[in-house]
């Protein structure tokens, strides 16, 4: 059995030389979100108008590899969408159906999909308004 066969119910951690960088500093803020059109299907965001943005600065940049990207985990909701910024700042949205699941004081940190958080952080996940 190989590492890519789908049988493999061990997942594996991604082979990486990088270790994630460190969060520097955190926002946590409601924004607009405007969802893709499409011509001939309807998206399943096309109801969202607002997501919740975690604004990360880093201490360098996520590595990008054909294995995984990084993740934000917030307790042990992964969230995967992610937009670079400037150099070493990043947002991660949270949209409407991970919300219920955010609970207040959670530890938020970086991590692998499926992995678990691998960095430590001082933040604390709390409510926009």
């Amino acid at each position: 059995m190989t590492d890519t066969d789908s049988s493999n119910a061990t997942p594996q951690r991604p082979r990486l030389r990088d270790r994630l960088p460190a969060l520097l500093d955190l926002r946590i803020e409601r924004i607009p979100f405007t969802p893709q059109k499409y011509r001939f299907v309807r998206s399943a965001l096309a109801e969202v108008d607002e997501v919740i943005a975690f604004r990360v600065r880093l201490d360098g940049a996520l590595p990008r590899t054909m294995d995984a990207t990084p993740v934000l985990f917030v307790g042990q909701v992964e969230l995967p969408d992610v937009e670079d910024g400037e150099k070493g700042h990043y947002t991660f949205i949270a949209f409407p159906k991970d919300w219920q699941r955010l609970e207040k004081g959670a530890p938020i940190a970086l991590g692998w999909p499926g992995m678990g958080p691998e960095t430590r952080s001082k933040f604390r996940y709390s409510t926009p308004r």
